[in-house]
């Protein structure tokens, strides 16, 4: 008799194999006294086998079953084979057109190739079944109590906070704070995330950060002191929050906007490099080669456009250095004005405070629409036209609270007393984001041979 053990556990919270070590030695014993040869041994820790996710040892044992290597599997108990209705049918429908046994140490045995053993093999996964889901609603229900109460309920700790997640920790916390702050002050995403690496700084599972996985962490509402469930906030938690709400508002909000431009992977190494735009074909700008201004005399940067496809040659070619300084001395120039602070000012920033609250009376209204259906007071269609109204309003007022300015991007600008100073300190992709906050520039053609530079060839619009 040619049998293969098969063990599985679903939750291994020490890591160290001991409940399917324990499945394994039972098996083996069973085996040994009913004198069959064990030929595999197969085993899936800390897998659960309720949602049909990948068992590899659980499919190496279907495959020696297709090959007809086997004439029984010996299993600690059915639930540890079966838990998921589809993959048990499929699995008794295997097993029955090899015509292999199934015999649980703390079980009965079960022969797959008549139908009584099949019927109970479907009747022992039933329960097995049921218990599996019971036990998954129990604690469904209990995560959401704790998400209520603002206690923590995630298995996975949150980078910037402990295990139990209730304690910050200080170091993690800060690294947040500070991407936070570049991110809303222009700094890309994609920079921010070199900076974290360049430190040592490892996501929670110990590996090197993304910017997919940065942006995540950043969008979290639990750094904002935030409880939630299933994607909804329930509430304030009881842990100390990493951000204000404003500030995990503003990062949302920039976050998600489907227009903000993102990285393609090469970094930006001039100022208006993909910003400005040629004013014949309305292409971007880029850096492209250099020029001698006379022969023999110092090779220049240029800024050239990229014409559409199919178009020979380029429109607009510029020296970069005046470029750039043209584009840099106008923003000082603006910036360092005594009413440069009204660049700041967002005079449509909505009442924060009372869209909160009107949110929160949203939640509730959303709740009691729950309970009168479940009583019977009002029926399906009357329960979801309220539920769709008040769904879009609650999602309009996402949109007004998530709503971002152009302050954290142009504050320290403002406030300083010599504006050059603190541009010459900020950083490329910094003064490239106030760039892209304050101006629109185009590049225009001019006549060729001129060695002086010329500014009515560089329009410059300010932004609203």
């Amino acid at each position: 008799m040619r049998c293969a053990i098969y063990c599985r556990i679903s939750e291994d919270r020490s890591g160290e194999a001991l409940g399917v070590t324990r499945q394994l030695d039972d098996a083996r014993r069973l085996a040994t006294d009913r004198g069959w040869t064990v030929v595999a041994e197969h085993v899936d820790n800390d897998l659960s086998a309720l949602r049909g996710g990948r068992r590899p040892g659980y499919e190496a044992l279907l495959q020696q079953v297709a090959a007809g290597q086997l004439d029984r599997i010996v299993v600690w108990h059915t639930s540890r084979l079966w838990r998921n209705r589809r993959e048990r049918a499929e699995g008794i429908e295997h097993l029955k057109a090899a015509h292999v046994s199934v015999t649980s140490v703390k079980g009965p045995e079960l022969d797959l190739s008549s139908a009584s053993g099949r019927m109970m093999a479907g009747i022992l996964g039933e329960f097995d079944t049921a218990e599996s889901e019971l036990k998954g609603e129990r604690v469904s229900a209990a995560a959401r109590q704790r998400a209520e109460q603002g206690r923590n309920h995630g298995s996975r700790r949150a980078f910037g906070y402990t295990k139990n997640g209730m304690e910050i920790i200080p170091e993690e916390a800060d690294a947040l704070r500070h991407a936070a702050r570049q991110l809303l002050a222009g700094v890309p995403l994609g920079s921010i995330t070199r900076e974290m690496n360049e430190k040592g700084l490892l996501t929670v599972r110990g590996h090197a950060w993304s910017p997919g996985t940065l942006k995540d962490s950043l969008r979290l509402p639990r750094h904002a002191g935030l409880a939630v469930w299933r994607g909804d906030v329930v509430g304030r938690g009881q842990w100390p929050p990493i951000f204000t709400e404003d500030m995990h508002h503003a990062l949302v909000a920039l976050l998600n906007d489907p227009t903000r431009r993102t990285s393609t992977g090469n970094r930006a190494a001039y100022l208006l490099s993909g910003i400005a735009r040629c004013g014949v074909c309305g292409s971007p700008i880029t850096a492209h080669g250099s020029k001698r201004s006379t022969p023999g005399g110092k090779p220049r940067g240029m800024y050239r456009c990229r014409p559409p496809v199919g178009q020979a040659g380029y429109c607009v070619g510029r020296r970069r250095d005046w470029i750039d300084k043209y584009v840099t001395d106008v923003i000082i120039e603006r910036l360092s004005r005594p009413d440069a602070r009204d660049l700041l000012v967002d005079d449509a920033r909505p009442d924060t405070e009372a869209l909160r609250d009107e949110a929160g009376a949203l939640r509730v209204r959303l709740d009691a629409l729950a309970d009168a259906f479940a009583v019977g007071d009002i029926d399906r269609g009357q329960l979801q036209s309220g539920t769709q109204r008040i769904r879009a309003r609650l999602t309009e007022i996402d949109g007004l609270l998530a709503h971002t300015s152009r302050a954290p991007i142009l504050v320290d600008l403002v406030e300083a007393e010599d504006v050059r100073s603190v541009w010459e300190t900020i950083g490329l992709d910094r003064q490239r984001a106030v760039v892209q906050t304050l101006i629109d520039v185009v590049i225009l053609p001019g006549g060729g041979g001129h060695r002086e530079f010329d500014p009515t060839k560089v329009q410059i619009t300010w932004k609203a």
